[in-house]
């Protein structure tokens, strides 16, 4: 293909047209990396590196207009990866894809971001401990520190071994408080429904361990339908005070 005549230009010319792709392989190839990326659902631990690998995919597809991602696709496989991580996020992203102005695929980077601040992933440890970003303040009460149910026990047995310490307090020293209300899915008294890590999974930080037996306990008290229906109720409306 090189003849002694031609110029170096004709030369290098020549080359580049011999050896590129076609169009329609490099797409083939951008669409095969996407499918990729969102086919295996991500774990709390591997989330980031998820999404830094499904950013590169994102990128290539927009580069190269993959069907793949048109008419809000790519938010609901993104909808499908994070459901298992947090259902507010699954519920978000399937009613943005049915939006004309939040389905557009340039939004990729605006959609990472929010996944990461919900999941947590960059947020120091002891600040997880405060439940996530996305539920803070809802109630319009300020959430104490270490306000989740790991550790319930601990508080639990605090205030036993003070009891154990400490004689019966006269029937006056009570009189005018308010009867502490316990949360009305696990039973626990250190917070309230709309903050239970039991009633909604998808606020739990990234270090809570779960009990077996409050996973019951909670799994036996949603069977009533009024309390699922309240459980809903918050949900959706922590997902419409969402910012995204």
């Amino acid at each position: 293909m090189l003849k002694a005549k031609d110029t170096a230009r004709d030369w290098l010319t020549i080359l580049k047209t011999a050896t590129s792709a076609c169009k329609g392989f490099i797409s083939y190839q951008a669409a095969q990396k996407y499918e990729a990326s969102i086919r295996k659902a991500p774990t709390t631990t591997t989330v980031s590196k998820w999404l830094t690998t499904w950013e590169q995919a994102m990128a290539e597809a927009i580069k190269y207009d993959i069907p793949e991602i048109n008419a809000g696709r790519w938010l609901r496989d993104i909808a499908r990866a994070m459901k298992p991580l947090s259902d507010a996020l699954y519920v978000k992203f399937i009613n943005a894809a049915t939006n004309d102005a939040k389905s557009g695929p340039e939004r990729y980077l605006e959609v990472s971001m929010k996944i990461r601040e919900i999941i947590q992933t960059d947020v120091p440890k002891r600040t997880v401990m405060r439940g996530t970003a996305f539920a803070a303040e809802f109630d319009g009460e300020p959430a104490p520190d270490g306000d989740n149910c790991d550790n319930h026990d601990e508080r639990k047995n605090t205030k036993s071994h003070k009891r154990a310490r400490t004689t019966s307090a006269p029937n006056n020293v009570t009189k005018g408080k308010k009867r502490k209300i316990s949360c009305k899915a696990c039973g626990q008294p250190s917070h309230k429904l709309i903050r239970c890590y039991y009633a909604f999974p998808e606020l739990r930080p990234l270090d809570f361990e779960p009990d077996e037996e409050l996973i019951e306990k909670v799994a036996r008290a949603l069977e009533d339908g009024g309390l699922t229906k309240e459980v809903n109720t918050i949900r959706k409306e922590r997902i419409n005070n969402s910012n995204y």
